[in-house]
C-alpha cells in the first residue's frame, strides 16, 4: 500500500535529515495556495531516504530560492517503476492537481527519477511540464529542466535512463532468484510449523519445534466445530502462546486444522 503524505516546512528553522516531522492531514490545495514552489520525495526500496531526500531539497531550495519561507512537500513511499505502481502513487496525483490549478510553477526533486522510471509516465509529465510552463531542478546532478523542448528531451531522457537501470535491475534480481532456484533455494516465508534455514549458503525450510507442539495441541483438541475452535483459541492465548506474535483466533485455528501438514510427517521429520 502507498504512503503518502503532504507538509509544509519552515525554511527559517533548522532541520536534519533525522528531524522528526508534523505530516498535515487535509486538503493540500488550501495549503498550495499561497506556493509557487514545492518539493516532490519518493522512496522505494534501497533508494535515498525520504529524510535525506528533503533535507538536501530544502538545504538546495534555501541557496537558491532564499526568499522563500516555507515550501509544501509531497511524499510518495513506492515504486514507479511499472505504469499501474506509478498510478498508486497519491502525492505526485495530489501535486500535479494542484499544479493544474497554477499553485506552481517550480518542483524541486531530489533527482528525477523520483518523478518516474516509466516512459509512458514520463511523456505525459512532459506534457505537464509544456503545458503548465513548469522548471523541474534536479538536486542531485544540479540540472534544470524548462518548458524549452530541447530541455524537455533531455527531461524525457532521463526518465528513459532511470527506466532502463530498473529494467536492468529486475532482470538481474530475477536471475539471481532462477539460479538460487535451482540450487534449492526455498523463496518466500515459512508456513506455520516450519521455519527458515541457511545450511551450505542454501536457504531450505524445516521443522520447528515449537509451533510443531502448538499444531499437535491443535490437532489433539480439534473437533472440525467452531466453537470447539474458538475455545482452542482461548486457551491457547491463556497459556501465551502466540501465533507468531498475534493472538489466537477461531479462524487461525480452522487453518491449522484444515491445512497444515500431516503430523505423521512431520514427526518423521523430527525423528531424521
Amino acid at each position: 500500500m502507498n504512503r503518502f503524505s503532504v507538509q509544509e516546512i519552515n525554511l527559517k528553522r533548522t532541520i536534519s535529515p533525522e528531524s522528526k516531522k508534523i505530516w498535515l492531514q487535509g486538503d493540500a490545495d488550501h495549503m498550495a495556495k499561497k506556493q509557487k514552489l514545492c518539493v516532490y520525495v519518493r522512496q522505494s526500496r534501497g533508494d535515498s531516504t525520504i529524510d535525506q531526500q528533503t533535507y538536501d531539497c530544502i538545504n538546495y531550495i534555501k541557496q537558491i530560492f532564499p526568499k522563500y519561507i516555507s515550501v509544501l512537500i509531497f511524499q510518495d513511499n513506492g515504486s514507479a517503476w511499472k505504469k499501474d505502481s506509478q498510478d498508486k502513487l497519491l502525492g505526485i496525483q495530489k501535486m500535479f492537481k494542484a499544479v493544474q490549478r497554477w499553485y506552481f510553477d517550480k518542483i524541486i526533486v531530489y533527482d528525477v527519477s523520483r518523478l518516474s522510471r516509466n516512459l509512458e509516465m514520463g511523456l505525459q509529465l512532459r506534457k505537464g511540464i509544456k503545458s503548465y510552463d513548469l522548471t523541474v531542478h534536479s538536486v542531485m546532478d544540479k540540472q534544470i529542466y524548462t518548458s524549452d523542448p530541447i530541455s524537455l528531451d533531455r527531461f524525457l531522457e532521463k526518465i528513459l535512463e532511470a527506466q532502463r537501470y530498473s529494467t536492468n535491475l529486475s532482470k538481474r534480481i530475477r536471475d539471481n532468484q532462477r539460479h538460487r532456484k535451482e540450487k534449492g533455494w526455498k523463496f518466500g516465508v515459512a508456513k506455520y510449523g516450519m521455519k527458515s534455514k541457511i545450511e551450505k549458503g542454501i536457504r531450505t525450510f524445516v521443522i520447528n519445534p515449537d509451533e510443531y507442539k502448538i499444531i499437535k495441541i491443535i490437532k489433539d483438541r480439534s473437533n472440525m466445530s467452531r466453537q470447539n475452535n474458538l475455545k482452542i483459541a482461548e486457551f491457547l492465548n491463556k497459556k501465551g502462546h502466540k501465533k507468531r506474535g498475534r493472538l489466537w483466533s477461531d479462524s487461525m485455528v480452522k487453518t491449522i486444522v484444515m491445512k497444515c501438514f500431516n503430523m505423521s510427517d512431520m514427526k518423521n521429520s523430527l525423528s531424521e
